[in-house]
């Protein structure tokens, strides 16, 4: 590229690490940031996801599994955040996309000073779970939703199929 082409460049209007990179839902969101603009980087404990393939994906990196070495996911997460952070002040988030942002929201605290998290707060998380939870929540506010209804409880079975309705 010419050095008067890349000086007259617009900069990206942020910078985005999205985790769980060999999901598709992950390349649907890569996709859908750099239509808007939006620098994407990809992770996960594998080396070759849907992500490294990915003509929206700027470049991906390899973190430890999060299910059995949490203490060195969050480590290794921590590195590349402080690694690939932007340098002109441009938004940087870090978007969880899997299970792991239970894990990531637990620890805030860690990332939030390095970059913006887009995760909620950790009871925040837990409306969903089970997901019952949030059809028996938003009767108590009032704020237009879809009615919402709820299954009956489920009944023992002894385990055979004449059991079923």
């Amino acid at each position: 590229m010419d050095v008067n082409a890349a000086a007259t460049e617009t900069p990206h209007p942020g910078r985005v690490i999205l985790t769980y990179g060999r999901s598709l839902m992950a390349l649907v969101i890569a996709r859908s940031l750099a239509q808007r603009g939006i620098e994407v980087i990809g992770c996960d404990d594998v080396a070759m996801t849907v992500l490294t393939f990915s003509k929206h994906v700027r470049e991906t990196f390899v973190v430890a599994p999060w299910e059995s070495d949490p203490a060195r996911y969050l480590d290794d997460l921590e590195t590349a955040v402080r690694t690939h952070a932007p340098r002109d002040g441009r938004p940087y988030v870090l978007m969880p996309v899997f299970r792991e942002v239970e894990l990531i929201a637990r620890h805030r605290d860690r990332f939030e000073p390095l970059i913006r998290l887009a995760a909620p707060t950790r009871p925040a998380s837990t409306w969903s779970r089970p997901r019952t939870a949030s059809a028996t929540f938003w009767p108590n506010w009032a704020c237009p939703r879809r009615a919402a209804s709820l299954p009956p409880p489920r009944r023992r079975s002894n385990g055979s199929i004449s059991a079923f309705p």
